[in-house]
């Protein structure tokens, strides 16, 4: 009995040690992304998004100065890879127990796949064989976005719709 005691006491002492070395963030980002798309004809592709942030300050404190850096991510059409299609800071207080609702501008997006269109050619009326025209592939589509909070140039917290932008959102690669 004596034996059990002193290994609980020995575990509850580790555990507390372990949560005073690691402070828990009292800071919580939710994010969504809002959008429209309109689907014009031969593969073209016209998109608007919005990120809608949410900050929520669970700590008896208020975040004086909290910087929050948002990106929008798209995929390029042409070799398919992830660009950063518009990016910005917002600086605002965070009141102490309570939520702040953010709102990022619009951002336009065009692409267009790669296509072909074909038309009748020929002279006088005459039909011929049919000539096939290629419309390359060009612009972007929204792929996702990152969301990064940090108070006195030191991260708090982060929220990414996708585990490929958090990896190009590490600090190394900034």
């Amino acid at each position: 009995m004596k034996h059990i005691i002193t290994s609980m006491l020995a575990v509850f002492a580790i555990i507390s040690t372990a949560s005073a070395i690691q402070p828990i963030s009292d800071v919580r980002i939710d994010a969504t992304s809002k959008g429209e798309s309109d689907y014009g004809g031969k593969g073209a592709k016209t998109q608007k998004r919005r990120i809608e942030i949410q900050l929520t300050n669970t700590a008896a404190s208020k975040i004086e100065s909290a910087s929050i850096h948002w990106v929008i991510y798209g995929r390029d059409m042409k070799d398919r890879d992830l660009v950063k299609i518009e990016s910005g800071e917002v600086i605002k207080e965070i009141p102490a127990s309570s939520t702040v609702n953010l709102e990022t501008p619009w951002v336009d997006m065009k692409s267009q796949r790669e296509t072909k269109v074909a038309s009748l050619g020929g002279r006088g009326g005459r039909v011929g064989r049919a000539k096939v025209k290629k419309i390359p592939a060009s612009g972007s589509q929204y792929y996702g976005y990152a969301v990064m909070l940090h108070e006195g140039g030191k991260f708090v917290a982060s929220k990414f719709s996708h585990p490929s932008i958090a990896e190009l959102n590490l600090p190394e690669n900034r």
